[in-house]
């Protein structure tokens, strides 16, 4: 037999030996992977290894904790069958945060889940959205909403006219409802901005109108004074001072108005 003769036949028992050696080891890795899913099922369907002893719910006050489970019924099975199959209170179905819990409980601004392992538990932190003020649509038997500090609306409310709690009259002819906001995301937080200057400058205000979303505007009530216009295209902080300055005189409640909707200039009569 020629050299090159051997070592091709060398070559081809090499290229065989590793081959083989390949596809075992790939056996053993299918069989530990087979028994490791077989430990798994096991545990999860025909043991209580990861089945929960109890699931807590805490940080709810307004909610209460049965419309909670319902929604999360809904909410971490999401229509999967092998979830539906391992069971409600299996540990490994439920996710670290609840998302968009708002699209079932408007109350509810967010759910975390905390999963025990060792104690068999889980538990679910609510937090609540808390009421900034009160969005009235319309002049005829009004439609209120309680909106939170994101101006999301959470729960229906009534009419009021004060200054114990922010309120606002829209009568743009929009209609809005449960989980949708006030205003979008460039305009709410200069909204809040114009409450919080009226209350730093201690002017009382009976409530604030919408009338035209298209104006960018909403107008002040007082409740000594004039109307004051603010924008909604930017914050209302820089008039702080004046508006202090103009509570200080006596000329104050003899105003018509005081008109703060262009950025630094400021009219009154």
């Amino acid at each position: 037999m020629a050299r090159s003769d051997v070592k091709i036949y060398l070559s081809d028992a090499g290229r065989a030996r590793k081959r083989k050696r390949t596809l075992s080891a790939l056996l053993v890795v299918l069989l530990a992977a087979y028994s490791a899913l077989l430990v798994f099922c096991l545990l999860s369907f025909r043991t209580g290894f990861f089945r929960a002893k109890d699931i807590e719910i805490t940080g709810n006050r307004e909610v209460f904790s049965a419309e909670i489970m319902t929604a999360l019924e809904a909410q971490v099975f999401a229509g999967s069958y092998v979830k539906y199959a391992l069971g409600f209170k299996n540990i490994l179905i439920w996710p670290d945060t609840i998302q968009n819990p708002g699209k079932f409980l408007p109350q509810v601004k967010s759910m975390d889940v905390v999963k025990r392992y060792w104690s068999k538990k889980i538990e679910i932190r609510v937090v609540e959205r808390k009421p900034y003020g009160i969005w009235c649509m319309g002049t005829e038997a009004p439609e209120c909403f309680w909106f939170d500090g994101d101006g999301y609306i959470f729960k229906r409310g009534l009419s009021t006219e004060g200054n114990i709690i922010k309120s606002v009259s829209d009568l743009s002819g929009r209609k809005l409802g449960l989980g949708n906001r006030v205003l979008g995301e460039d305009f709410f937080p200069n909204l809040k901005s114009a409450f919080d200057v009226l209350e730093a400058s201690g002017i009382g205000t009976r409530s604030v109108e919408l009338k035209d979303l298209a104006l960018q505007e909403v107008a002040a009530k007082t409740a000594e004074g004039p109307l004051i216009y603010f924008s909604l295209r930017f914050s209302a902080a820089n008039f702080l001072d004046l508006l202090e300055t103009l509570k200080g005189t006596k000329a104050f409640s003899k105003l018509q108005y005081i008109d703060l909707r262009i950025q630094n200039r400021a009219y009154y009569k």
